[in-house]
């Protein structure tokens, strides 16, 4: 009976009054039903007043008595995370990804909701370490994770952990560009990759070819105007005159900037003049 007027009430979108029956069905001791039944009345009125009606106040309190009955419920699970979401109360929804990764924790679901989880702490609650955990965990499941290994490496960055950064990097490398993105998309990444190795070789020397990633990101981006300035500075340290030489033109080619433009063509007369009479005609 109880089915019946329910359907009859959804045919009328009826819903209040749909919801309210499924509450009575599921409160009636009376009625044949056993637990499972009236767990899936319960859920099933909340999902009435949820999706058809707007009331997330009662959807919330339903689900939550579903809860209490079978925490495992993932239909119930699912829709406080969704209430939770709509309104704006990520803290909650943290502890109901972190519920329902603990059911899910050896299945094939956890690889997705440990990403979700991360992300969340990442974009929503600031809490980069929290994130890195997971995401760490992630990894030992899906080595070659790309969103997993880039926050890794950029947070044992951001905490000095230079072999973190420098394993996560040489990883990321080692797959090569992601093919679901674009051609430019890959080379920027590739780009980005390199020369955050560079800025890591610049900041712990030994741990990596300076020079060697700054080249690279020049095969990536040619003439990167952020690249020639560092091998500059490389090259100028190094006093390497020949190589110096050469950055200096391609730094002076693509400059946009007149005042750059002509201070480094007075740098650029200046290096000449300094390897011999012979160049300093090049000057002009």
């Amino acid at each position: 009976a109880y089915q019946h007027l329910r359907d009859a009430l959804s045919r009328a979108d009826r819903w209040a009054e749909a919801a309210s029956v499924c509450e009575a069905a599921a409160a009636d001791r009376g009625a044949a039903f056993d637990a499972d039944a009236r767990i899936d009345w319960t859920f099933t009125a909340a999902e009435i007043w949820r999706r058809r009606l707007g009331r997330r106040d009662r959807a919330r309190e339903l689900c939550r008595a579903v809860l209490a009955e079978r925490p495992g419920h993932l239909g119930a699970l699912n829709a406080l995370t969704v209430v939770a979401a709509a309104e704006g109360d990520f803290e909650e929804v943290a502890r109901l990804l972190e519920r329902k990764l603990d059911l899910f924790e050896h299945t094939p679901a956890a690889a997705a909701l440990l990403g979700e989880l991360a992300q969340l702490y990442t974009e929503r609650l600031g809490r980069p370490q929290a994130a890195r955990a997971l995401y760490e965990r992630l990894l030992r499941l899906q080595p070659d994770h790309r969103v997993a290994l880039r926050h890794v490496a950029t947070d044992c960055l951001a905490c000095g952990d230079g072999a973190g950064a420098l394993r996560a990097y040489r990883r990321l490398l080692a797959l090569g560009p992601d093919p679901a993105t674009t051609l430019e998309a890959g080379r920027a990444e590739q780009r980005s990759l390199h020369w955050s190795l560079a800025q890591l070789g610049r900041e712990t020397p030994g741990a990596v070819d300076v020079e060697v990633e700054l080249r690279a990101v020049l095969a990536a981006s040619p003439g990167d105007r952020e690249a020639l300035a560092a091998l500059d500075e490389l090259y100028t340290a190094q006093g390497d005159s020949g190589r110096l030489l050469e950055v200096v033109r391609q730094r002076l080619a693509t400059a946009v900037d007149l005042a750059d433009a002509s201070a480094l063509g007075l740098r650029l007369a200046a290096l000449l003049a300094a390897s011999g009479p012979g160049r300093v005609a090049e000057a002009a």
